[in-house]
């Protein structure tokens, strides 16, 4: 059984290492780690990088006392206090392509972390839409708030700000968490299509409630001493290679270039900045600036992300006044989205922007998504963007009777 092959490796309170080459095959060790998913009766937290590396940790402790070999887990909502959370797990799996690597901290027994006399459960989809469904704001509200900001352009008070929607999906049914990330995880990790995004998850209150995102955006990386970031925005219509051309996202790349490398400079750091390139996604394309500067040994991390998150690809510039205009204007709870989360290793760091979301609840799906806006910017265009930015989360979620279904209800302009 796959719960005794783990647990004899987790048998012992140390640091352990397995060659896939040799002794385990990484489609078996992924059908492995995703199984503890159903069985899990603790929160846990599971962050796939660039390079289809899984880190994925049970049980949250941030008192354990930090040891540099094992991976924290940083993670924080968009809000205006913007409190990074910084944590290890009890028991942390990380699966690259050659190696799984097993940090375990706990003396605990595995059975308290996982009942595996419980059943486990299927791995259907979302396949239900009832008709009560909720998005916010609607067409007509999101054209106003753009007319607002257009005067605010004029006057200078913000000369690029972001709006986001929310939509609310409820299902028929209840819905089986544990089941659909196990069937989203292991589609995402078996994949040999390149990844244009990473993959974020966190689970709430035993699984009745999980947070997931498809995120394309790197706040930072770092390795060795070389931080690594970019400035991604300006957004169009899938392979549209015109992109580069389009003064509004030229001018919206632009604005986020001038934000980071500010930042950068005041602490001193002598920044490179690539050439601006488009970065072709399944369903929508962006221009991305790269950006790179040598660190020097011994700078904290969580200083670094609090002076550079949020930039104005995810809030608005400049920073103080977008800030304002987020209390005062009628817009969804972000909660974790736009937040920040990733993983803090020995050797590297990788932080992304917490975008292309969902909150998944016993009985609805929550999709998140946002739009930089621009003088020149144009509602239709704006809303069907977000839109698009949605379907990651739709495709990877939702049964495929249901898919066009979903894309049509949050395109509406009802």
């Amino acid at each position: 059984m796959i719960v005794n092959k783990l647990k004899y490796l987790c048998s012992n309170n140390c640091y352990d290492c397995i060659d896939l080459n040799t002794l385990y095959s990484r489609k078996d060790a992924i059908k492995d780690i995703l199984d503890l998913i159903a069985f899990s009766k603790v929160d846990f937290t599971i962050f796939i990088s660039k390079d289809n590396t899984l880190y994925i940790g049970f049980n949250k402790h941030k008192k354990i006392k930090r040891t540099k070999a094992i991976p924290t887990f940083y993670c924080s909502k968009f809000n205006h206090k913007n409190k990074i959370e910084k944590y290890q797990t009890d028991i942390t799996f990380v699966l690259s392509s050659n190696k799984l690597c097993i940090f375990k901290q706990s003396k605990k027994d595995l059975d308290f972390y996982f009942n595996t006399n419980n059943k486990q459960q299927s791995d259907n989809c979302l396949y239900s839409i009832s008709s009560n469904n909720y998005i916010h704001p609607s067409y007509k509200d999101f054209c106003k708030q753009i007319e607002k900001l257009k005067t605010l352009f004029k006057q200078n008070f913000v000369n690029k700000f972001v709006l986001n929607r929310s939509v609310e999906i409820k299902q028929v049914t209840k819905i089986n968490i544990k089941g659909l990330l196990k069937k989203i995880l292991y589609e995402y990790l078996i994949s040999n299509s390149p990844k244009n995004h990473f993959l974020f998850v966190r689970s709430f209150k035993k699984l009745d409630h999980a947070f997931i995102s498809f995120s394309p955006e790197t706040l930072l990386r770092i390795q060795e001493n070389t931080l690594y970031t970019e400035a991604l925005a300006g957004s169009s219509e899938k392979d549209n290679t015109q992109i580069l051309k389009q003064n509004k996202n030229k001018c919206e790349n632009a604005i986020v270039q001038e934000s980071i490398l500010s930042v950068l400079q005041k602490f001193g750091y002598e920044t490179r900045i690539g050439d601006t390139e488009i970065i072709h996604l399944p369903y929508i394309s962006h221009l991305k600036t790269p950006i790179q500067c040598n660190i020097s040994t011994g700078v904290k991390l969580k200083k670094i992300i609090k002076h550079l998150h949020p930039t104005p690809a995810t809030l608005g510039h400049p920073k103080k006044n977008s800030l304002q205009l987020l209390k005062e204007m009628d817009i969804p709870k972000r909660n974790f989205f736009a937040g920040i989360a990733g993983v803090e290793t020995e050797n590297n760091t990788d932080i992304i922007v917490l975008l292309r979301s969902a909150y998944l609840q016993q009985k609805s799906i929550i999709l998140y998504a946002g739009a930089g806006i621009m003088p020149d910017s144009d509602p239709q265009i704006e809303w069907s963007e977000i839109a698009l930015k949605m379907t990651p989360i739709i495709e990877h979620c939702f049964n495929k009777d249901c898919i066009e279904m979903t894309k049509e209800y949050i395109k509406t302009h009802e």
